[in-house]
């Protein structure tokens, strides 16, 4: 949000001061959950670990073209469309990785509150992937894989609505 208030020239001063400080907490955060630290435990299943990793490596790339981005004053069309493609790659992946944390509770303790806490979460989480599918398709951005997204999104969506509703099937 703080990078698109700095190029839309919303309070820029205070815009990037906020964008590199959001920038630095997020950074700061990652590191802990790929490592663990204190009461963060390190990622339970090397799957979880291996796709933080990948989530990692997008936060990299996605950090420095922002930055390019505002240091450049490059606001063009091509960067957007990069900026925001490296922002859903990152998105995905942190998603994929909630998921099998989501799953892997589920298996060990369904009934637990915090269980079901993290389904309704994904919930929100989903409904902003679809949204974000449903821009890059209108804006013509990779369509096929996006459109087969947005289904996967929907249909993920609908079972942990039913899930919510119901329990889960054992």
């Amino acid at each position: 949000r703080m990078y698109l208030q700095v190029i839309k020239g919303v309070d820029v001063q205070e815009s990037r001061i906020a964008f590199v400080l959001a920038v630095g907490d997020a950074t700061a955060s990652f590191r802990k959950t790929l490592k663990g630290y204190d009461s963060i435990p390190a990622p339970p299943t090397q799957a979880i670990a291996n796709v933080l990793l990948q989530a990692w490596n997008q936060w990299e790339l996605l950090e420095t073209e922002m930055r390019l981005s505002l240091d450049t004053n490059d606001n063009s069309f091509n960067t957007l469309s990069k900026i925001m493609t490296l922002s859903k790659a990152a998105d995905t992946y942190l998603n994929s990785a909630a998921e099998q944390y989501v799953l892997s509770s589920l298996a060990a303790q369904p009934d637990l509150a915090s269980v079901i806490w993290g389904v309704s979460q994904r919930q929100t989480n989903l409904l902003q992937r679809m949204l974000v599918e449903v821009l890059f398709l209108r804006m013509g951005i990779d369509v096929e894989t996006n459109k087969a997204g947005f289904q996967q999104s929907v249909a993920a969506f609908e079972l942990s609505h039913w899930e919510l509703l119901k329990g889960r099937r054992r």
